[in-house]
């Protein structure tokens, strides 16, 4: 059982984490996930709605501003109901963790209970610009409420998923848990295989819809538009590098939040495109070097954001900043890109200059998308699962 109120049903970084997984945990390993979702009412039939295949069935509970609590009420019955109902061999609790007492539910079961965490809580808004000081304080104000809540959870739960092993680190100092307490990394993986995937075509098809000829150096950024994901410091950055190479360049913006990316870019003449995950990957083939700047705080240094191996699979060579320190790692032990600081152009270029002709080998794509595979990271939990 999964138990979520994070954005589990329309596109975007947690959907693709959560539905990858529970499909990979499906396919390779048999072993069926059921899910509760406690989501805003709007999105149940959103036309971006996405359905995650993974052998068990899913309880929406939608709410809206007026119906909250008689929602919540519903979503607490619905746990009840479906756990007292059902042999679960593990229950997952992903973020609603602040809404559920996780005594109540083990006096209703001995399946064993963990959570779920794509990233560190603390200093996400923080990193928040151009919002009032009022929402500024109360965002901090539930930051704290909820590392409170967490330190009640951690003591409680016998475990946890994590994406990375900074975010395991970051926990334990954080959190002090038990000795005997389980940590699981998973991080974001990918849904499709590698031999199913013909990316000269994929390229040749998108570089022709992006105007792009075979000498011209496409770069792309792919993801969300949140202020942590630095989205204009990387037109900034794209900007000096195409001074430096003419015409020859063009920038890729890929995003769910389109209107927003454009807002961004002014009057900049970038190709904007939104895609849903299947056809995402196959666009990425068009380009040749994939732009993934952060900064330095504890929001990246301990995630692991699904675009890096959606990037790699793709034959990119990726433009970092060192701050994810997990994918600053695999980057430089595995020659997959650059490391450089947020307006470091100059080594940018020269990196380019150097690359350009060179594509990662397939071999080596092929490694690293094994290495963070599920069906490799999801060994240890099948392996508890069945125990």
């Amino acid at each position: 059982m999964f138990i979520t109120n994070r954005n589990a049903l329309t596109t975007c970084g947690a959907l693709r984490l959560i539905k990858n997984r529970a499909e990979a945990l499906f396919n390779d390993y048999g072993i069926a996930t059921d899910f509760i979702i406690f989501q805003k009412a709007s999105r149940i039939n959103s036309p971006s709605r996405e359905f995650i295949n993974a052998g068990g069935d899913s309880y929406v509970v939608g709410y809206s501003k007026s119906s909250y609590l008689k929602s919540l009420k519903i979503l607490k019955n619905t746990i009840t109901e479906k756990i007292s109902g059902t042999d679960y061999k593990a229950i997952f609790i992903s973020q609603v963790a602040l809404f559920i007492d996780v005594k109540e539910i083990k006096k209703q079961t001995t399946s064993p209970i963990l959570m779920d965490f794509h990233g560190a809580p603390n200093d996400v808004y923080g990193s928040v610009k151009k919002t009032s000081i009022i929402k500024y304080i109360s965002r901090r104000l539930l930051t704290i409420y909820y590392m409170g809540c967490l330190r009640y959870y951690f003591k409680n739960v016998d475990g946890c998923l994590v994406v990375s092993n900074g975010l395991e680190d970051y926990f334990r100092k954080k959190f002090n848990p038990k000795e005997n307490f389980l940590f699981f990394r998973v991080p974001c993986s990918l849904s499709t295989e590698l031999d199913k995937f013909n990316y000269l075509k994929y390229r040749e098809d998108y570089r022709k819809d992006f105007g792009a000829d075979e000498n011209d150096i496409v770069f792309v950024y792919s993801g969300g538009i949140e202020p942590w994901q630095c989205v204009a410091e990387t037109m900034s950055l794209y900007k000096k590098i195409e001074a430096a190479f003419g015409h020859r360049t063009k920038l890729c913006v890929f995003s769910y939040e389109i209107d927003k990316a454009r807002e961004l870019a002014g009057d900049d003449c970038y190709i904007f495109r939104s895609y849903k995950s299947e056809e995402l990957e196959k666009a990425l083939c068009a380009c040749d070097y994939a732009f993934l700047l952060r900064k330095d705080i504890t929001t990246n240094h301990v995630a692991f954001p699904n675009k890096f191996l959606e990037y790699i699979k793709s034959y990119l060579r990726v433009i970092a900043t060192p701050y994810v320190y997990d994918v600053s790692e695999q980057i430089k032990r595995d020659d997959l890109g650059v490391i450089v600081e947020m307006e470091d152009d100059a080594k940018v270029v020269e990196y380019v200059q150097k690359t350009q002709l060179e594509k990662i080998t397939p071999e080596t794509v092929s490694e690293v998308i094994q290495r963070n595979s599920f069906k490799e990271t999801l060994k240890r939990v099948v392996r508890f699962i069945r125990k």
